[in-house]
């Protein structure tokens, strides 16, 4: 539901039922276009202009842009800036969007899924650019399947499941709701059992590393030790 959602509001399909407005007016008007920014999962972007011609076009859509120069010192796109897009790595392509999604300094950003495809360094920068957007004033709509990011950047996060909100607060009024602790730890011991100690609500295995959300970590650390004797690398934190 995230990305059709985000559709929605930029005017891109109509919702089945209800309302959608965006300052007041609906999404399709050329009032609302110019006040947002947008960097999509996927975007067909003109594979002959280079990343500054493309920044220079989107430039020109907005009344009050950011110089171009600006937005590519801020994007780290200086080593590709005279590079036609469609030579360009999958992740210089995700800066590039991003570069534009910020060109018209818009008072409304969407960003879908954006750092897939990034390593980790060029995510740093992003995530550095999404704050300071924000600081500046800008509201900025993330949608992320990496809870990390959500976590790191959100003021508020809301949880979508089959297209419904299922949870919509901030990261630390979620992590209170949830309650208890996360233990991890290498074991032997197989999901089905694991469920079954005192206190655990849910399992979750990654090779063989376990991560437990317990209730009560001293009542479920007891009976893991007991049943688990080759349990080793043990670690409890709160929930993230």
């Amino acid at each position: 539901g995230k990305t059709s959602f985000v559709n929605a509001a930029l005017g891109l399909i109509r919702p089945a039922s209800g309302s959608l407005r965006l300052f007041g007016k609906p999404p399709r008007s050329h009032a609302v276009r110019q006040r947002i920014g947008v960097m999509m999962q996927d975007a067909e972007l003109p594979n002959r202009l280079t990343v500054r011609e493309l920044i220079e076009l989107f430039a020109s859509y907005y009344p009050k842009p950011l110089a171009s120069q600006e937005i590519i010192d801020r994007c780290e796109l200086g080593g590709f800036a005279t590079a036609r897009f469609g030579r360009l790595s999958g992740g210089q392509k995700r800066r590039t969007q991003f570069a534009l999604a910020l060109v018209g300094n818009p008072d409304l950003i969407f960003l879908d899924e954006p750092t897939t495809g990034l390593d980790a360094d060029a995510r740093r920068s992003l995530w550095a650019n999404v704050r300071d957007a924000a600081s500046a004033g800008a509201t900025i709509i993330l949608t992320t399947h990496y809870l990390e990011e959500a976590d790191a950047l959100a003021d508020r996060v809301a949880v979508i499941d089959q297209g419904r909100i299922i949870a919509d607060d901030t990261a630390d009024a979620l992590r209170a709701k949830v309650g208890g602790s996360v233990i991890r730890c290498a074991t032997k011991l197989e999901t089905p059992a694991l469920s079954r100690l005192p206190e655990v609500r849910h399992v979750q295995r990654t090779g063989r590393f376990a991560e437990l959300l317990v209730g009560d970590a001293v009542a479920a650390l007891r009976s893991l030790i007991e049943a688990s004797p080759d349990l080793s690398d043990l670690t409890v934190r709160p929930p993230s």
